[in-house]
C-alpha cells in the first residue's frame, strides 16, 4: 500500500496544476493506517524522491488503527477518531500520541465524544454493524472534522 500512495504522489507531482509542495496524504480506517505509515520517518526516507522535493507535507488520518503505528510522524499529522469507536479504539490513539511525546512536527488528536467508526460517511446513516463493529455517520463530527482538516491543511501546506 505504501508504494501505491507514493505512486499517487508521483502522479500528482507531475501534473501542471499541482503544487508538489502542497500535497498531503489523507486516509480513512485501513487507509488511515497507510497514512500514518507514510508519515513515519523511514517511509519518507525509503520513498522520497531524490533531493526530497516530492514528498507528502502533512498527514490526516480518520479513525486509524493507531496500535499499528510505530514511529512518531515526521510531518504534521492530525488524527480524527470517535470516542466510542469499537473497531479502532480512541484509547489506542491517545496512548500512541502520548508515547510519542512532543519532539518533532505537530501531531494533533481529535476525539469526538459519543461518536463511532465511520462517522464521516453519510451512507452509514442509519448506523449498522459490519464485521461485528458498529459504524455510524455523525454529521456534527463530520462537519467539525472537515473544518479542522481545512484549517490544518491551510496551516501546514503553505
Amino acid at each position: 500500500r505504501r508504494p501505491d500512495a507514493y505512486g499517487a504522489l508521483d502522479f500528482l507531482g507531475n501534473q501542471t496544476f499541482v503544487n508538489p509542495n502542497r500535497v498531503a496524504v489523507v486516509g480513512f480506517s485501513a487507509g488511515a493506517r497507510v497514512t500514518l505509515a507514510m508519515a513515519e520517518p523511514h517511509s519518507l526516507e525509503l520513498f522520497g524522491s531524490p533531493g526530497g522535493k516530492l514528498r507528502f507535507r502533512a498527514a490526516a488520518a480518520f479513525y486509524p488503527p493507531c496500535e499499528a503505528a510505530s514511529e512518531r510522524p515526521a510531518i504534521p499529522t492530525i488524527i480524527f477518531i470517535g470516542a466510542i469507536d469499537d473497531w479502532t479504539p480512541a484509547a489506542d490513539c491517545s496512548n500512541k500520541v502520548a508515547g510519542w511525546g512532543n519532539d518533532g512536527p505537530p501531531v494533533e488528536l481529535v476525539i469526538y465524544p459519543g461518536v463511532y467508526h465511520g462517522f464521516y460517511y453519510q451512507y452509514l446513516q442509519p448506523g449498522r454493524t459490519i464485521f461485528e463493529h458498529w459504524l455510524e455517520y455523525n454529521s456534527a463530527a463530520a462537519d467539525d472534522a472537515t473544518q479542522r482538516l481545512h484549517r490544518f491543511l491551510d496551516r501546514h501546506l503553505k
